[in-house]
């Protein structure tokens, strides 16, 4: 496959690095909290992120973000 992956194929290729976690919030509060994400220029999960570190430095932990995940970059002509 190499260089010649579709979208698709990097996408997949991309999420194999990732570990899910599902959040449950009240009906009508995701799009809140997605839309205050989004006025800071950030995606959800990147505030989700922020928000779990902030809480770790408040309580005197680091949370390392593991290194090495290879970004998705979406192909040309595809």
């Amino acid at each position: 496959m190499g260089e010649n992956k579709t979208n698709a194929e990097a996408v997949k290729d991309y999420q194999k690095q990732l570990d899910d976690i599902k959040v449950r919030v009240p009906k009508g509060y995701r799009e809140i909290i997605k839309n205050y994400a989004k006025s800071q220029g950030i995606s959800l999960n990147q505030l989700v992120i922020r928000a779990i570190q902030a809480d770790a430095a408040a309580n005197g932990t680091t949370l390392e973000v593991p290194t090495g995940i290879k970004e998705f970059k979406k192909l040309e002509n595809n």
